[in-house]
């Protein structure tokens, strides 16, 4: 007999199981890119254009990092019907989108002079690149996180309704994945 034949068969992996490993992974995400993002932010400088453009560019390109993060926490709440997370995690997600709107709006006042800037210094495609990149991001990043929080909300009113017949957070999740 070989040795595959001889083991007992491995049990499945749950969906409790897959649940569980995602909301520690995505805690992981939002750490590691949270704290990357935030010491962008730091030692402030604000007033200094030049400060201003490159910490908005840069925390933007971390942000997607910790909204992965954040959808996979929120997924793992979701499907062990935890309602008061999912609530918090909502209003994270709408104080996030906020502040990126108003990150974005800093950046916007910065890019005629970064232009300038870059034309005269010739550093002009790294700096369009910057532009376009991070105004993609200014419009697509606060949708993603007031979606996540629409998601928060609606989930976590469908998780007292779960015993009285409503959807389970594997059910839930599952409308959402097809």
């Amino acid at each position: 007999m070989s040795d595959r034949q001889s083991a007992s068969p491995r049990p499945p992996v749950t969906q409790d199981q897959l649940a569980r490993v995602a909301g520690g992974i995505g805690i992981l995400f939002v750490l590691v890119a949270g704290v990357d993002v935030l010491l962008t932010w730091f030692p402030t400088n604000f007033g200094n254009r030049e400060w201003e453009f490159g910490t908005v560019s840069g925390s933007f390109n971390g942000l997607l990092s910790v909204a992965f993060g954040f959808a996979l926490v929120q997924v793992w709440f979701a499907h062990a019907d935890r309602a008061w997370p999912l609530r918090a995690l909502g209003f994270v997600h709408i104080i996030i989108a906020l502040l990126i709107i108003g990150a974005a709006l800093m950046y916007a006042r910065n890019v005629s002079i970064a232009l300038s800037a870059a034309t005269a210094g010739g550093a002009g495609t790294g700096i369009m690149k910057a532009i376009i990149k991070t105004s993609f991001q200014s419009v697509a990043f606060p949708i993603a996180f007031l979606l996540l929080a629409r998601l928060s909300f609606l989930w976590a009113g469908q998780v007292g309704r779960a015993a009285g017949g409503g959807k389970s957070g594997k059910e839930r999740i599952g409308v959402i994945a097809r």
